[in-house]
């Protein structure tokens, strides 16, 4: 007997057969066009007869003409997966594949990625839970975090790596990331697990009870995870400072603790690296000799509890309605190091600032006659204090659809969805640069200077910072306390409502079977609220979306088995498309054109073609009521950088660039200017794409356990949403146009447009006495990328008599290419990462696993491989080589290759016949294999690339589950 409990998108789903990692390739799906029914499965559930997989809006079919990638309950088991980032980045195809998944990582909680198709502000991968979209969680951006979910309420995870517009609209241009919840539960599961590393743990808890009766039911699930801070003292390749013996940069600083001297005769370049120094040393890189990164931490502390409950209820034969509730709470918190405090002048004895001096002030060993000096150092305290940012996220998901079935083979859906996810950011107790500078000379101006704003204050031994002598206990703890107080705080607010009306069913019979159709509208809306409060002030705004959208689906069996047609035992064909109509960007229209070709039972071929778009956020978009000014300043004087005469012949009217022959600097004190750093504006366009593959399904019946799967994808993305680094516009024939050049200076009304004035913006500094340029760095549509690659998995099992079942798996993406442009001819950036804020496009990513299964007994091996790439971060030791438009075409450093283990060794044991345990160890990085070393700061830490490399060394996780 089963139990109808259909829902909307992919709400309830078919079990696939699980391979490696738990991917299921396509021959462990029905034939496409196929109803597809599954049978009852353990742990108490019994899916629905008729439903939807991700990719196809049509209850009963197969995705037609592309490839699902499934992980399910068994892949969640054999990885140790304690969260949904962690289980969806063992798929090669998933950007951050190898990443920590552990909080919020540049903005976007780790919403996954495919095939690194973003490098704008968007994500480009469509998340969703039952089919329906998430709220936003994070600062700015606001991007889906699925571990909003309890792993307890998870059936599975699917992976569409295809455009999929036509069916869910905007995001899907990579594809589709679809987290579906159990559809019933009966019984009970209680899971826990310990996870140990080098001065690193973790705890994770996760349970699920549930019941069912003739009609419906209900479950609820819950889990609570906390994982400790790790610090970089922790990790070699994070605490080294000077990383030239791995061929990186020194980047220990020249900020110590005694202060860096410099006086009047050493000038700019030198200084004395202590107050004991009798000769002052070269400011250059590879002399510095101070590494303050020990005292930060690496990873922070991270603790998170969220809950779900479902119920399920048959009203007679026609209606069903589900309704489903998810709470989340998450907090994180990340320790500062030490802050740096640059060029503070100090007077001493003999000094005509008689107020000012400094009681504690010590003279350089080399020049003992000077009566003021220049210091620059780390406010380095005795409790290794120095703040924290603390990042914490609620959201609340509810999610509900009520079907009446028609007929024998149409129904009606409406379904929706809202969420609320409130995050707030605030960072506690930072240094306060006034206060430093107030206890060094009595001001809070760096060069000591007084006015009647900025009076002096007599300075003392109680109110005197000493960076001289600084253990010897001469500055008073008041003082101390005061230099890390200054507090900031940032909280967004995302919120959406998601409805959606369908209607599906048989259109007509051909020979080749029924004709389905579903089609539909859907309103949607979203709203963002911002308050940023910092020393700067404070900025608040709200603002909000609408889309009203209309889509339609058909499934059409062109050729059956029964129809006897050489080479062609099954041909099926998708026809998709949808509209979307939004309030503040312009509307858009997506179709998709799909077919599966069996040409012999085990052998299958398919293919697909789609476009696809990407709404610019709203906060790209800037806040209309402020000029579309996007954060709280936006104008801001220019800093200095190179201009080519060439391009911009008027550059050589300025002061200073009268000789110029190649390039010249502007933004210095001899022709200083303006910087504007608003949103995109009225005139956004949503950012485009297209996508097709082509594919192969091999599943030959003379090789039983056998199945594999190939497909060659391209897709192109078109107008994302980024803002260019300002040399990087000189060379876009499409933006040369945001500098402009006055050679007598800028005019009040020139500036005043510049700010957008007129429309509420505003010119936030005290323009130059002479404005001699004003450059636009505003975001923009300006992002194209061109990729193209190769999936492939291979799954092979067979069974023994006597020793087992053996498993062997392998899956794999393979880029072919990664090309960009930003204006312009494209240029290749495959196989590289940092060059911009894309996320790498490393070109080879392989996942193997070897298993064997005997009795209660599994044991589990997998080997994962991330390929040698280029680092062209601007901190690469190794210059990038440009061509004369500025492309990059070669250079940056080697980043060598990842191979890593890890192994998971489970038993189950039996207690009757409703109750069973499991004991499992899993052992991450069996080898404690450093990650190769990265020179950058991608993912905010030096030393590797926290895109796709983690920290925490050779893990081991020791659990146990039991199900009753």
């Amino acid at each position: 007997m089963t139990i109808r409990l259909n829902g909307s998108g992919s709400t309830i789903a078919i079990m696939l057969a699980a391979s490696s990692l738990g991917i299921a390739p396509a021959f462990a799906q029905e034939a496409a066009g196929d109803r597809v029914t599954v049978q009852k499965t353990e742990e108490g559930e019994t899916p629905a007869e008729e439903i939807v997989v991700t990719g196809t809006a049509i209850r009963g079919v197969a995705p037609i003409g592309s490839n699902l990638v499934t992980l399910d309950q068994e892949a969640i088991a054999k990885t140790g997966a304690t969260n949904l980032s962690e289980l969806i980045n063992t798929v090669p195809a998933i950007t951050t594949a190898g990443a920590e998944g552990i909080g919020e990582n540049v903005f976007s909680y780790f919403s996954p990625q495919i095939h690194s198709l973003s490098g704008s502000a968007s994500n480009t991968t469509l998340v969703v839970i039952d089919g329906m979209r998430v709220p936003g969680a994070g600062i700015r951006y606001g991007q889906s975090d699925p571990n909003i979910l309890p792993v307890s309420a998870i059936q599975r995870v699917e992976v569409l790596a295809d455009g999929a517009s036509s069916i869910y609209g905007s995001d899907a241009v990579a594809g589709v990331v679809n987290y579906i919840t159990r559809p019933s539960y009966s019984g009970a599961k209680l899971t826990a697990r310990v996870r140990l590393a080098d001065k690193w743990h973790s705890i994770d808890v996760n349970g699920i009870v549930g019941t069912k009766w003739a009609t419906g039911g209900i479950y609820f699930a819950v889990q609570h995870m906390y994982a400790s801070p790790l610090w970089k003292k922790d990790r070699e390749i994070l605490a080294m400072g000077d990383y030239r013996p791995l061929g990186g940069r020194n980047t220990n600083t020249f900020n110590c603790m005694p202060a860096t001297i410099r006086t009047t005769a050493t000038g700019t370049t030198r200084a004395y690296l202590s107050p004991s120094a009798t000769t002052p040393t070269e400011l250059i890189t590879e002399n510095a000799p101070c590494n303050n990164s020990i005292y930060a931490g690496a990873l922070g502390s991270m603790e998170r509890t969220n809950g779900l409950i479902r119920l399920n209820q048959s009203f007679g034969d026609r209606l069903t309605v589900t309704a489903t509730a998810n709470y989340n709470v998450q907090e994180n918190s990340y320790d500062f190091g030490p802050a740096n405090v640059n060029n503070v002048t100090v007077f001493g004895p003999g000094s005509t600032r008689v107020t000012q001096r400094n009681p504690f002030y010590v003279a350089p060993a080399g020049e003992p006659n000077v009566t003021q000096q220049i210091v620059s150092f780390a406010a380095i305290k005795p409790d290794n204090y120095y703040g924290t940012q603390d990042l914490e996220n609620e959201s609340v998901y509810l999610y509900g659809n009520a079907e009446y079935k028609l007929s024998d083979s149409w129904s009606v859906t409406l379904s929706n969805a809202y969420g609320d996810s409130t995050s707030f950011t605030r960072e506690r107790d930072t240094i306060c640069t006034a206060c430093v500078r107030r206890a060094l000379n009595g001001t809070t101006a760096a060069n000591g200077s007084v006015s009647a704003a900025n009076p002096a204050i007599p300075l003392t031994t109680e109110n005197a910072l000493d960076v001289w002598q600084p253990n010897a206990g001469r500055t008073s703890a008041a003082v101390l306390n005061s230099l890390y107080v200054n507090q900031g705080y940032t909280r967004h607010i995302n919120r959406f409502n998601q409805t959606k009306l369908e209607a599906q069913g048989v259109l007509f019979a051909l020979p080749a079977g029924d004709v389905r159709l579903a089609f539909g509208g859907e309103y949607y809306w979203a709203e963002q609220r911002v308050l940023d409060v910092d020393a700067a002030g404070e900025v608040a705004f709200n603002l909000d979306r609408n889309v009203l959208s209309g889509y339609a689906e058909v499934a059409v069996p062109l050729v059956s088995e029964a129809m006897g047609i050489p080479l062609v035992r099954r041909l099926d064909l998708s026809l998709s498309a949808r509209y979307d109509r939004f309030s503040d960007v312009r509307d858009t229209t997506n179709p998709k054109i799909a077919a599966t070709w069996e040409v012999a039972k085990g052998l299958r071929l398919r293919g697909n073609y789609a476009t696809a778009f990407v709404a610019p956020p709203m906060a790209t978009i800037g806040i209309p009521e402020l000029g579309y000014r996007r954060r709280a300043v936006g104008v801001t004087n220019s800093q200095a950088f190179y201009v080519p005469v060439e391009i911009y012949p008027a550059v050589k009217l300025l002061p200073g660039c009268a000789t110029a022959v190649v390039v010249c600097q502007i933004g210095t004190s001899v022709n200083p200017g303006l910087t504007r750093d608003y949103g995109i504006g009225p005139d956004a366009e949503p950012q485009t794409g297209n996508s097709w593959s082509i594919g192969v399904d091999f599943a030959p019946a003379q090789v039983p356990g056998l199945r594999t799967s190939v497909t060659f994808w391209s897709n192109k993305f078109f107008g994302g949403v980024n803002r260019l680094e300002v040399t990087q516009q000189f060379y876009s024939t499409t933006m040369r146009d945001r500098l402009t050049i006055c050679p007598t200076g800028c005019t009040t009304t020139q500036i005043n447009e510049f700010g957008n004035v007129a429309n509420g913006g505003s010119i936030d500094v005290t323009p130059p006495a002479v404005t001699y340029f004003m450059i636009n760095n505003d975001m923009a549509n300006v992002l194209n990328l061109f990729v193209q690659g190769i999936d492939a998995d291979l799954k092979y099992q067979f069974r023994t008599k006597n020793i087992g079942k053996f498993t062997f798996g392998a899956t794999g993406t393979y880029y072919t290419r990664f090309d960009q442009n930003t204006g312009g001819e494209p240029f290749s950036i495959l196989n590289t990462s940092g060059f911009n804020s894309g996320f790498p496009s490393i070109q080879t990513r392989l996942r193997f696993q070897l298993g064997w299964d005997l009795g209660g007994l599994s044991v589990d091996g997998f080997v994962t491989h991330t390929g040698s790439y280029r680092n062209w971060d601007n901190d690469a030791v190794t210059p990038l080589i440009l061509d004369a438009n500025n492309r990059p075409i070669g250079g940056g450093d080697v980043v060598e290759s990842d191979t890593r283990l890890d192994l998971n060794v489970a038993y189950r044991l039996k207690f009757g016949k409703t109750a069973d345990a499991r004991l499992f160890l899993n052992v991450n990085n069996v080898f404690d294999k450093a990650p190769p070393f990265y020179s950058g700061t991608l993912g905010r830490t030096h030393g590797i690339n926290r895109y796709v490399s983690n920290p925490y060394g050779r893990t081991v996780s020791l659990g146990f589950s039991a199900e009753f």
